[in-house]
């Protein structure tokens, strides 16, 4: 699968929610990218930490090698947040926003260091600052009482607490075999998902386990803002 490293401040901006566009506006854009890159560091931190924690590779290694044919989604058609887990799944990923400007100034130093070292390494010291921060980082709201927050279109399922951890899934829904009818398309797909419900719930129940607060979302192309769609737009664009 293609890989990138970065994402620029136009791809950031298809988050959703953003309940820190007022802060990341204030910035200039040099500490824009400077942000980014602080963030996309957090971003492999965290997913480092919860790979080993919950461990995630496991049910998404249940999906590659499951009965039916999951198409994995095209890095084009991917949203922000599972473009940020390509280096590490395939099917699952962390549907969180991450709020890192509220680490304190000690703690956004570390980042920094990390940052800086292109130093990824979960050792020790990593490993807590991750499970000392995580959870203000990923929470939308965290002066606020606990309450649902839309993370997708405005559909009760997609509404959850907002300090939860959100764990996403998505394959190509619509994928289809050369000359696949859709009679047979359509009787492959409900298999599909008589088997990817099996897999959530065995999921859910390993989650049930940690002391993570965790919701699972299914997501497809209707329910998801695609990372390079701001750039197909000016593309496509006549003006």
């Amino acid at each position: 699968m293609e890989q990138f490293e970065n994402i620029t401040i136009q791809n950031f901006e298809t988050r959703i929610p953003n309940n820190n566009q007022k802060y990341f506006d204030s910035l200039k854009e040099e500490e824009k990218k400077d942000y980014l890159s602080l963030y996309i560091t957090y971003s492999d931190l965290l997913y480092k930490y919860l790979l080993e924690k919950l461990n995630l590779k496991k049910y998404d290694d249940m999906i590659i090698n499951a009965d039916n044919h999951f198409q994995i989604v095209n890095v084009k058609n991917m949203d922000i947040y599972q473009y940020l887990s390509i280096k590490y799944l395939k099917y699952i990923y962390i549907r969180n926003n991450l709020y890192i400007e509220r680490l304190t100034n000690e703690e956004m130093e570390y980042l920094k260091l990390k940052n800086k070292n292109h130093d990824l390494e979960l050792d020790n010291d990593a490993k807590n600052f991750i499970s000392n921060t995580y959870l203000k980082v990923i929470s939308e709201q965290i002066d606020s009482k606990v309450v649902n927050i839309n993370y997708g279109p405005d559909n009760l399922r997609f509404y959850k607490p907002n300090n939860a951890l959100i764990i996403a899934i998505r394959f190509d829904d619509y994928y289809k075999e050369p000359n696949e009818t859709s009679e047979k398309w359509e009787a492959k797909y409900n298999d599909k998902l008589l088997e990817l419900d099996m897999i959530k719930f065995c999921l859910i129940s390993n989650l049930k386990k940690s002391d993570i607060k965790s919701e699972v979302i299914k997501y497809n192309d209707f329910s998801v803002k695609k990372l390079f769609k701001i750039d197909e737009e000016k593309k496509n664009s006549k003006y």
